[in-house]
């Protein structure tokens, strides 16, 4: 019974769709077909769409995809709005272009798109609606709704919408193509194969698009005769399409489209080889650098570049000396991508180049190659007259990592730029060299905080007990984030010298900055550092108390046992966490107590984490409570326990152990049975 009123349901709605639509665009069903049991906003929206006015129909169609599943019954009244193609202002901010990925806005929208985007909103529900909507006489109508399905998806419109590749209207046939690529099966490649000897080049156009959509490899030996269709936006498609595919059996017919009569066609045929990635195109591509197109030869130089194939370094350099400063800068920046050291004389003398992009691409080419033989005219590149340009020089020289730039570095840090400085200084300290200590510790007095900054990280990275004072005076600096790095470099130096001045620090007012000094006492590993870090387990902030407890837990002094006992009543689940781990870490039988009360703790994280402390102090007190431990709710804390329990050695916990190996986790079962085998042998 239901079935059959189903079936009603859906013959009604083909007749209906069917309907000649008169005057201006209304929905093709009579306005009566209203169905009275809907919501009364349902019913007004619904109405709606027979307004004369395009934006109230419009603006029907998207509040009727905003309203979700109240709204499936409108679907055939959305579907014959599809016709409906009166161009009008968006709407809103939602009219943004649905269908492109990078959501431009659009200039116009129209009482179709709405519908059609409402219609996707619905997705499914609508699916057999539109499907029998592929069959309306209205051709606009067909074509919206296979556009439509295209973006819903799924398996089940593919059948019909292959069908509709053969409608009679080209632009039916078009939008067909373009929903089997969204959709992106391939039962739709031998149809689309088809749909490439259309008799219009715009079909063709959409069918090869959606074959390279689709990917499937058989595609590839129908796309090569497009190359060779008599429209270029056909020919270009297919060689973008062949280039996504990515297979190598495309090489050969690509390589002639690099000829091709339109540079449309033989720019996508030279990006396509260079996604395709075979070596065979490298020579067909060098041929192609006799190009009169400036686009063409950028886009040869790109492809050339991407496959770093050292054959292309001569004739490319040629193309250096080029009129036109946007092919000399592609041709450096090609260079730098192969590499090749042979490019670097070639690349020097363009650092001279009357335009600044192409010096500055020049440089950072030369960066590329890391060949030393660039610093001396990198060096030079650093008195160029654009700042961009010496900031690139600066980056290079630090890439390539050779002393001798580290006197021109130094100078360079008088630069007027305070994003050249800033580059300089960490060209200093990737150079690495300890004749950069001066020039960096100089920088250190910079008037720019980002320069300041940078130079303590270079410091830190340079590891020089030299630079301990310097960085110690810059931990009073009045920018915060100076002193964070500040803290960091000295941590990173591991000079004891810097544990008063980082004890200091634990007081600032910023709590950043307390925690990374309470993070480098912990690295220095200094027993006079236990004190300020043992007060700083009070600290207002729960991370500088946590950061405390785990340096406290690093340097291992036993007078830190009272007090991160006494942490471990803290408020936080994390300070508390890292101050158990700390007591472990201490292995000092005074923490024995404190972690063994840390197994009632009624976070099941503290006690695996007490569990663990016991078992790595090894004291025989804790045999007992861990074998209670072996009780746990928590898998995770009967099975650390029963490691722990291995860990002592203890022969009390034979029994317990022996239980444990009917628990029901398989882990737990598996640990006690090693434990046993640790305390009988």
């Amino acid at each position: 019974m239901k079935n059959s009123k189903l079936i009603a349901v859906i013959l009604s709605t083909i007749i209906l769709l069917s309907i000649v639509s008169i005057g201006f665009a209304q929905p093709q069903i009579p306005k009566s077909r209203i169905p009275s049991n809907l919501s009364q906003n349902t019913r007004n929206e619904i109405a709606a769409l027979y307004s004369a006015d395009p934006v109230d129909r419009a603006t029907a169609a998207m509040n009727l995809g905003d309203a979700g599943e109240k709204a499936i019954p409108s679907s055939p009244f959305l579907i014959s709005m599809l016709a409906d193609t009166v161009r009008i202002d968006p709407i809103d901010r939602r009219a943004l272009d649905w269908s492109s990925s990078s959501y431009e806005i659009i200039l116009k929208t129209s009482p179709s798109r709405e519908a059609s985007k409402a219609l996707v909103t619905l997705g499914e529900p609508a699916v057999d609606q539109l499907l029998a909507a592929l069959q309306n006489g209205d051709w606009k109508i067909r074509e919206q709704s296979a556009r439509t399905l295209g973006y819903i998806g799924g398996q089940r419109p593919v059948p019909p919408i292959i069908k509709a590749l053969r409608d009679r209207q080209w632009r039916v046939r078009r939008q067909a193509a373009s929903a089997l690529g969204s959709i992106e099966d391939d039962r739709a490649v031998e149809p689309l194969s088809q749909s490439l000897k259309d008799e219009r080049w715009e079909v063709r156009a959409e069918a090869v698009e959606a074959l390279g959509d689709i990917g499937d490899l058989r595609a590839v030996q129908y796309l090569e005769a497009p190359l060779r269709d008599e429209h270029w936006q056909v020919r270009e498609v297919s060689a973008e399409a062949l280039g996504g595919i990515e297979d190598p059996s495309a090489v050969v017919p690509l390589i002639g489209a690099l000829r091709d009569e339109n540079k449309r066609v033989r720019i996508e045929a030279a990006q396509a080889l260079a996604e395709i990635g075979d070596s065979r195109a490298v020579e067909a591509l060098i041929d192609a650098l006799d190009d009169r197109d400036w686009q063409v030869l950028i886009e040869v130089m790109d492809a050339l570049g991407e496959f770093e194939d050292s054959r292309a370094v001569i004739p490319i350099s040629k193309l250096l000396r080029k009129e036109n400063w946007r092919v000399r800068k592609e041709a450096a920046d090609a260079l730098g991508g192969i590499g090749d050291r042979n490019a670097v004389d070639a690349l020097s003398e363009v650092l001279s180049d009357e335009n600044w992009q192409v010096r500055m691409e020049a440089a950072d080419a030369l960066g590329e190659i890391e060949d030393p033989g660039a610093v001396d005219p990198l060096a030079k590149a650093l008195k160029d007259k654009n700042w961009r340009v010496r900031m690139e020089a600066a980056e290079s020289l630090g890439e390539i990592e050779d002393a001798r730039a580290v006197g021109p570095l130094g100078q360079a840090l008088k630069d007027g730029n305070t994003k050249v400085r800033i580059e300089v200084v960490q060209a200093l300290g990737d150079i690495n060299d300890q004749k950069a200590l001066s020039s960096i510790i100089r920088a250190l007095q910079d008037r720019n905080w980002q320069v300041r900054a940078e130079a303590a990280e270079a410091l830190g990275d340079l590891d020089d007990s030299r630079a301990v004072d310097p960085l110690s005076n810059l931990l009073s600096d009045k920018v915060w984030q100076v002193r964070v790095e500040a803290a960091e470099a000295l941590g990173d130096i591991e000079d004891r010298r810097a544990v008063k001045p980082l004890s200091r620090v634990l007081k600032d007012d910023n709590w950043y900055v307390r925690m990374k000094a309470a993070e480098a006492l912990g690295q220095l590993e200094d027993r006079d550092a236990t004190n300020p870090l043992s007060s700083a387990l009070k600290d207002e902030n729960w991370q500088v108390r946590k950061e405390a407890a785990e340096s406290l837990g690093e340097i291992g002094d036993p007078r830190a046992a009272r007090p991160l006992s006494q942490a471990m009543k803290d408020e936080n689940l994390q300070v508390r966490t890292q101050v158990v781990h700390a007591l472990g870490h201490l292995k000092d039988r005074q923490a024995v107590p404190p972690l063994i009360g840390a197994l009632k703790d009624p976070n099941w994280q503290i006690r695996k984490v007490a569990v663990e402390a016991l078992g790595d102090i090894e004291d025989q007190r804790a045999v007992e409570p861990l074998i209670g431990a072996l009780k746990d709710e928590i898998w995770q804390v009967r099975k650390e326990a029963a490691e722990a329990l291995g860990n002592l050695e203890d022969r009390r916990a034979l029994r317990s152990l022996s239980l444990a190996l009917k628990d029901e986790n398989k882990y737990v079962r598996k640990e006690a049975a090693e434990a046993l085998g640790e305390i009988r042998q």
